[in-house]
């Protein structure tokens, strides 16, 4: 596996990850295998069950007619026991099925046996034209799981610890672990940025939130400026806006966020990175962090525990469903595809060879696949500035955004918001509001981004 490497530390001088939030490979990929059947996407004979196991088990099939609007509201359960039920109801409860992802969001509350079949519903390839045109130009991953079937804190952690010590759930309170960050920065280089939109979700590593940090932390607009003077770190992390606020919508794909806002995040992210003077040593990592409760027809891969840590519902010893992963690199053979079993852990670990960090930070990055064999063309690419633009949507679609991104603000803030609100609480006690006391989502955005100016500006 390592082997590989030979010379990518010459190639590769700067790796970007872009996270977003909630989708899985095949709601947002899986139709890509129509035009590549070397692809592990769909057939259109997939389906699950509203009753698995029943008399009547009201049978809904897997569709490419997912619309941009409406977005899916409530979004689908994904915390361990939603994704429980979705990987093993209708069989023994000892076997991996993926049948239960129409009976779970059926649970939901407000969701009618209509509406929990829209978790089956996939993006046709022509819908998403940014994802579509890096995936074909560049490299898929169709083997990239999640770090564990859970909800968006956990598997965030493992992206930058390759742990979550032990927690399954989305709730702020200490993370002592080392992360990649810190590795990096004993390396003694201009190492590493986080850049965000409204928030760093970041801030929920303990060490991090130290002010000899402090100036690793970007606003987004700094990364495009970064590009623009060829200034880019080593690493670079980068955060969606997780806040629809004052015209500006948010671009994380949480649902009921839409998937478009993300992919103009995407195709401006490329764009800049591909326009840099340091695209010819670049490599950019598009991931998202959890299947959102999203149909995904293959199998987690069992794995190692990480640091021996367990909760009472989870050893740490399965993946989570699989989440799309595309590699963009100069480098990089166009219509690459990578069927390299991959979790978020790799990223530490790729980070680790590349940039020759001293230690892995536990036994879940020591022994996970590395991507950087992906860049193995003996000169970079002369025609793979490959150009990209979003869709550009109906007029009807782009209304009902208009419409709804107001109407968002006046909502209550989905579950990642609210566990953003209790971070900032966290991070900024002596200005903490009762949780119960932020009713909707501009509330919500207004606190968190007042604790992040207060906390940055110590």
């Amino acid at each position: 596996m390592r082997d590989t490497a030979v010379g990518i530390s010459e190639k590769i001088k700067h790796v970007v990850v872009l996270m977003l939030e909630n989708r899985s490979f095949d709601h947002l990929c899986g139709y890509l295998r129509e035009g590549n059947p070397d692809i592990r996407g769909v057939f259109g004979t997939e389906y699950n069950d509203l009753h698995p196991g029943g008399d009547e088990p009201g049978r809904v099939p897997i569709s490419d007619d997912a619309p941009y609007v409406p977005d899916l509201n409530p979004g689908p359960g994904h915390d361990v026991r939603d994704v429980r039920t979705q990987l093993y109801a209708g069989g023994d409860g000892k076997t991996i099925a993926n049948l239960g992802f129409v009976y779970d969001y059926s649970r939901q509350a407000g969701v009618s046996p209509t509406e929990a079949g829209r978790v089956m519903q996939c993006f046709a390839p022509s819908k998403l034209p940014v994802l579509t045109t890096l995936a074909r130009a560049f490299a898929l991953c169709d083997a990239w799981h999640s770090s564990l079937p859970g909800p968006t804190w956990p598997n965030r952690l493992f992206v930058h610890c390759a742990t979550s010590g032990g927690f399954i759930d989305n709730a702020p309170r200490e993370f002592p672990m080392p992360s990649i960050f810190e590795r990096l920065s004993n390396l003694e280089l201009d190492s590493w940025r986080i850049y965000f939109h409204d928030t760093p979700q970041t801030f929920m590593l303990t060490r991090l939130r130290n002010t000899r940090y402090f100036r690793f932390f970007e606003h987004v607009d700094a990364f495009f400026r970064d590009c623009r003077e060829a200034r880019l770190p080593r690493y670079s992390f980068i955060e969606p806006r997780y806040f629809s606020v004052l015209g500006a919508a948010a671009n994380d794909q949480h649902p009921d966020h839409g998937i478009l806002p993300g992919e103009h995040l995407i195709a401006d992210v490329y764009n800049a990175l591909r326009s840099s003077d340091q695209w010819l040593e670049s490599l950019l990592v598009i991931t998202w962090d959890e299947h959102g409760g999203f149909y995904d027809h293959v199998a987690p891969e069992t794995t190692v525990n990480p640091d021996g840590k367990v909760s009472p519902e989870f050893d740490f010893k399965l993946l989570g469903v699989r989440v799309p992963a595309i590699l963009v690199s100069p480098w990089i053979s166009p219509g690459t595809v990578d069927h390299t079993p991959y979790d978020h852990s790799s990223i530490p670990a790729t980070l680790k060879l590349i940039f020759g960090a001293q230690d892995f930070l536990t036994d879940r990055d020591a022994q996970s696949r590395t991507f950087e064999h992906n860049c193995s063309l003996p000169s970079p690419r002369n025609d793979a500035r490959v150009i990209v633009t979003p869709a550009k949507p109906p007029l009807a679609t782009a209304f009902h955004n208009t419409v709804q991104g107001a109407m968002s603000q006046l909502r209550p803030p989905n579950d990642l918001q609210r566990s953003l609100v209790a971070l900032a609480n966290e991070v900024a006690p002596a200005h903490a509001r009762n949780p119960d006391s932020i009713l909707t989502e501009l509330q919500a955005a207004q606190h968190v981004h007042e604790a992040t100016i207060r906390t940055l500006s110590v």
